[in-house]
């Protein structure tokens, strides 16, 4: 009798069982324990279990005495794509295998080990294990249900207004999206999506504003439009144009309005707007008490103290310019340039013939013993001789010889050569390089906080990174010839091995006097503008 009314029974069919295996409010276990079932009842195995990915043994099996639990799971557990999005199932030693997802989004296998492994129950039991986990990620990690579990979550936590606004724009893929919170009749907090925080309360337009504040009537309200209530606080949530999840949006404004009632939004608000008060203050406080390098800086170049320059000896045409630019010379030997003395030459050779012709006189008197032509012809013969050796002090000093060891300066040297000049005009400078001092120009806000015989450290402006030590020498006390500002002219000495240093070169020469606190400086700079235009 008791067959009898088992066998009238309803009946449960494969789908019914199935949908039985997949709920959703379950748990990883209870869902493991029927899924094992499950499998060995499609797949004709003789034990079933449901595996982790780390090594500490199975969720479930079936029977659930089964002794190869341990073997089976060190079997796959390597060989398993733990990330396969579509999985595919493996087999190993007779043992097949398949990722499958768990409520709750995380991972596991489901291994089978058949009765009777023929190829067509092989093959029977490879379709079915796909099915299974299909069906397993379709339940558990479908995408809707991800985003809805991600966007919940995100409620949950101190989420600005703003920036769930646009997570929620982007969970139903729509235009826009705008929040209201209302504490009584009052709004507490107005947020549109994709804008930032302190330009979303200007930017909500007041029609929209009106909207959400009607929509707490039913009858009044849009289809768009969804509001939850939590006591006496309320939220409205306007979703214009959404796409998808849209069945969502009514549990998702619940869930707004439990976890960030209007009181919950407008502290969170006042406490996020005092933190970020708070840390601008403390990170102000901290910069403030950051020592930096008490140093005062001028401008200064490099010049040599042992310097030539070299004009025309003579008016002339410049044959040749014999060196170049930074060339080294010595002191005597080297030719700089030279000038055409072809007229000197001629003056010369003309000079020479009136002098062998008073010479001649000259004796022509003496023997004639004529006192008074004889003096003249001496007096004429001096002077044509004193002449001569004029014309030749000339005609040698058209070759110009470097006056001091150094290196030739000046740009451009070859447009000299075939130009004209005239006596004392300038062509070049010889520098030595081995006498470099520093000219400074000291403003007159440093006048009285550099002193002579002070140390300092000169930093040329092509490499800041190499160092020179110096020393004040003198401060002129009288201005500058620049008028654009007030400087006076200083000289400061350079140590005996300056290196690449060049006449010429600029930077600045800087004196250090230890350290200081940013909040002392900035102090002494306000106190000294403030003296110098309220003085009275």
């Amino acid at each position: 009798m008791e067959a009898e009314t088992a066998e009238s029974g309803p009946k449960q069919t494969l789908s019914d069982a199935i949908g039985a295996v997949y709920r959703t409010d379950q748990n990883a276990a209870d869902f493991a324990t029927a899924l094992t079932h499950l499998a060995v009842a499609m797949t004709t195995a003789s034990e079933a279990h449901v595996i982790r990915p780390d090594d500490l043994g199975p969720i479930a099996s079936s029977p659930a005495n089964a002794t190869q639990a341990e073997a089976v799971q060190q079997d796959v557990s390597e060989r398993l794509d733990w990330n396969a999005g579509a999985p595919d199932p493996i087999e190993v030693g007779g043992v097949q295998a398949i990722v499958i997802a768990l409520p709750g989004g995380d991972v596991a296998a489901l291994a089978i080990r058949l009765r009777n492994p023929t190829a067509t129950l092989r093959a029977l039991a490879y379709e079915r294990l796909v099915a299974l986990s299909h069906l397993s990620f379709g339940a558990f990690r479908h995408p809707d249900l991800q985003d809805l579990k991600s966007l919940l979550a995100a409620i949950e936590t101190d989420i600005a207004p703003e920036d769930l606004a646009s997570r929620m724009r982007r969970f139903a893929d729509a235009d826009t999206v705008a929040l209201a919170w209302f504490k009584g009749d009052a709004v507490s907090r107005l947020a549109l999506s994709d804008q930032p925080a302190a330009t979303a309360r200007a930017s909500l337009p007041e029609m929209l504003e009106a909207e959400l504040r009607e929509a707490r009537d039913p009858a009044r309200r849009a289809d768009n439009v969804h509001v939850a209530t939590q006591g006496s606080d309320a939220v409205a949530v306007r979703v214009d144009g959404a796409r998808r999840h849209e069945s969502f949006l009514p549990m998702v404004t619940q869930a707004i309005a439990q976890a960030q009632g209007a009181g919950t939004v407008a502290r969170r608000g006042a406490a996020r707007r005092w933190a970020r008060r708070g840390v601008f203050a403390l990170v102000a406080l901290g910069l403030s008490l950051v020592p930096i390098p008490d140093a005062r800086r001028i401008s200064a170049e490099v010049i040599s103290t042992n310097a030539r320059t070299i004009t025309a000896p003579l008016s002339g045409v410049i044959l040749s310019v014999e060196v170049a630019d930074r060339e080294r010379v010595a002191s005597g030997e080297s030719v700089l340039f030279r000038i055409d003395t072809d007229d000197i030459l001629q003056e010369l050779a003309t000079a020479e013939a009136d002098y062998s012709r008073a010479l001649l006189e000259r004796e022509a008197a003496r023997g004639a013993r004529d006192a008074a032509a004889l003096r003249n012809a001496e007096l004429e013969a001096d002077g044509l001789r004193a002449r001569i050796d004029l014309l030749e002090a000339r005609r040698a000093s058209g070759t110009v010889l470097a006056p001091i060891d150094g290196l030739v300066s000046g740009g451009g040297l070859d447009r000299f050569s075939g130009a004209t000049v005239r006596q004392g005009d300038p062509v070049m400078d010889v520098l030595d390089p081995d006498t470099l001092a520093l000219n400074l120009e000291v403003t007159d806000d440093l006048l009285n906080r550099i002193e002579e015989g002070e140390a300092g450290i000169f930093r040329p402006d092509f490499a800041p990174s190499q160092t020179f030590e110096g020393t004040v020498e003198w401060i002129s006390p009288a201005k500058s010839e620049r008028s654009d500002i007030t400087a006076f002219r200083g000289r400061a000495t350079l140590p005996d091995d300056t290196g690449t240093l060049r006449p010429g070169l600029r930077g600045v020469f800087v004196f250090e006097r230890g350290f200081k606190p940013i909040y002392r400086v900035v102090w002494d700079g306000l106190r000294d503008w403030v003296l110098l235009r309220l003085w009275i």
